[in-house]
């Protein structure tokens, strides 16, 4: 008899029923009382309902459905007429294609022509009966709405033959895409089914069908994963960007260089440890750095020329210490210097040169050093001798 689970796996939910029938013995053996010991609910009866959505590990679907099943001689046994008169029901409640994407039609679908495949003009082990069984309850479920669990009971009296595959089969059903791929999750366990019949059996050419099961397994499997992977739920959007803040920090220029000097080499002990400290809150008050600005300022004493090259000098090497010490971590950053001489005063004291005016005019000897980037979390304000931060 041909395997109808060796056909493509795309066909299980399509085969007409008359395609099915002409795959099946035409032997018939009496059926008297059978129909009310093995058949369903008349589900074809009612017009079909569409089952709203449900997830795959919803509550409400815990149901586990399994026919009953008796070994040893069948008075009343399923034939070929039952199988196909069910296959019609089952594809008449689908005659519009609400139920195609539902687990339970699915596994209805399968689960009768895994019974068609298992059947003989006489069965005295009950397979085919409990196949028969479960496919029509599976369809009922379908037709009225009822959402059952992806579960999926080992035929009594048979072992699982490969549970390494049930072990798969239970992580996609468990995944959170699984309502997905409803239909090829159902399909697969039933091909598992067949395997395990075939691998139970075991005469005949029972390891070649089997491995024909195990195919069509794998054809499900991976459309399941496929399917389940494309509907998983998307990560969730990384957090928006820490807002990038400027942070300054004035030095006075008398506490960083000797007098009337500019270069690395005038730097005073004290001033060398100003710039290490604030090159070590950068370091930790940053998580990046996008520029660092710097700028050099005397006092309105002295000749304008001479101050703007002063303070241009003095901005340029603080600019090149600070950067040297952070390119290691920010080296990405774009890093400007510029001198504005006594353009940008900060404290006003008229008068002609004094040391009093002198001492007044300090404040605007200074060099700023502006870092913008994203700020650390909970980064405090530092405490930095001689630093003014901002």
């Amino acid at each position: 008899m041909p395997s109808l689970l060796s056909t493509p796996p795309s066909s299980w939910l399509t085969l007409s029923p008359l395609a099915l029938a002409a795959t099946l013995l035409t032997a018939c053996a009496s059926s008297t009382g059978y129909d009310q010991i093995y058949q369903p609910p008349k589900y074809w009866d009612t017009p079909a309902a569409v089952p709203a959505p449900v997830a795959a590990n919803a509550p409400n679907r815990t149901a586990v459905l399994s026919a009953d099943v008796r070994y040893g001689w069948q008075p009343r046994y399923v034939t070929d007429h039952h199988i196909a008169a069910l296959t019609n029901d089952i594809m008449q409640a689908n005659a519009h294609g609400q139920l195609a994407n539902t687990y339970e039609w699915a596994k209805a679908r399968c689960m009768v022509n895994l019974a068609a495949y298992t059947y003989r003009e006489t069965r005295t082990d009950g397979v085919t009966e409990y196949l028969y069984g479960t496919a029509g309850l599976y369809a009922h479920a379908a037709n009225t709405g009822q959402t059952v669990a992806l579960s999926t009971p080992q035929i009594p009296g048979y072992v699982r033959y490969n549970q390494n595959l049930w072990n798969e089969l239970k992580r996609m059903e468990d995944s959170e895409g699984a309502r997905c791929a409803l239909p090829a999750l159902a399909c697969g366990s039933v091909a598992l089914l067949g395997a395990d019949y075939e691998f139970n059996q075991g005469y005949g050419q029972h390891y070649k069908h089997g491995q024909m099961m195990l195919d069509d397994y794998r054809s499900f499997a991976n459309a399941a994963q496929s399917q389940i992977k494309a509907c998983a739920t998307p990560a969730a959007p990384p957090p928006p960007p820490v807002p990038q803040e400027p942070v300054m920090y004035t030095a006075s220029a008398q506490a960083l260089f000797a007098f009337d000097k500019s270069d690395l080499g005038s730097l005073r002990p004290d001033g060398k440890s100003v710039l290490d400290n604030i090159v070590r809150d950068i370091q930790g008050r940053f998580l990046t750095v996008q520029a660092i600005e710097i700028v050099g300022h005397t006092d309105r004493l002295g000749a304008e020329k001479y101050n703007q090259k002063l303070s241009r000098d003095r901005a340029v090497n603080v600019g090149t210490y600070v950067f040297q010490n952070l390119k290691d971590r920010f080296g990405n950053a774009e890093v400007t210097a510029r001198g504005v001489a006594s353009g940008s005063p900060v404290a006003q004291c008229p008068g002609k040169a004094s040391n009093a005016v002198i001492a007044c005019l300090a404040p605007n000897r200074r060099v700023e050093i502006k870092v913008t980037g994203q700020v650390l979390p909970f980064s405090q304000a530092p405490s930095i001798e001689g630093v003014s931060v901002q």
